[in-house]
């Protein structure tokens, strides 16, 4: 929906790609809105964001094309270092801690260098980090959240020259803060929901600029 608005505005539709885990969520999306692929021409990519394979937390490669035909693309690989924009709404608290992190990176490698660049969205967080259980169909279930101090230091280190990320096991996944201090801007709130069928929880939205 958020992309469709982007388009409505103004921003070029052809130079925008979504992403999701099944392209039926996709064709669900031109049912609901009356659209076609003709009306619509954004690009599509169905993936899963944890495999490197089609998202790599790795950087990507500064020698490579810089500009890209969007149609030809399967994996966000390619991407690299060259989004503006990056929209991620309720999707990290779907994670565990170290997946968040890796989900991070992966975000964090296809942003373009340019001041302005910017990765933002909004999901469930909690006013302190941490695992918390809770009723699920069948039994219980946990759920990893982020608070806003946490997220702040999962995408940018806070002293100088305290950045621990590194390469794990040769798998592609990193630990430790996204980006150096001084590289980005982090902004996150957080704000009491209450949803109509009476569920009850914490909302972070939150920003990653490029200075």
């Amino acid at each position: 929906m958020e992309m469709r608005r982007a388009a409505a505005d103004g921003f070029p539709a052809k130079q925008i790609v979504a992403s999701d885990l099944y392209s039926e969520f996709w064709e669900f999306g031109h049912a609901l809105f009356r659209t076609t692929p003709q009306s619509f021409p954004a690009t599509f990519l169905a993936g899963d964001a944890l495999d490197p394979d089609f998202l790599s937390p790795l950087p990507g490669n500064p020698d490579s094309p810089e500009f890209l035909d969007l149609s030809t693309l399967t994996t966000l690989n390619p991407l690299k270092g060259k989004v503006s924009a990056i929209y991620a709404r309720s999707l990290f608290h779907l994670f565990n801690e170290d997946q968040q992190c890796q989900l991070a990176h992966s975000l964090g490698s296809l942003l373009s260098p340019q001041p302005g660049s910017v990765i933002f969205g909004s999901h469930m967080g909690n006013v302190e980090k941490g695992t918390i259980k809770h009723k699920a169909i069948g039994g219980q279930d946990s759920t990893f959240f982020h608070s806003p101090q946490s997220w702040k230091e999962l995408w940018c280190e806070t002293p100088p020259g305290d950045r621990q990320s590194k390469d794990i096991q040769g798998q592609g996944k990193l630990t430790g803060p996204v980006f150096r201090y001084g590289e980005v801007s982090v902004e996150a709130d957080i704000r009491f929901v209450k949803a109509p069928s009476g569920m009850e929880g914490f909302r972070m939205d939150w920003s990653v600029t490029r200075l």
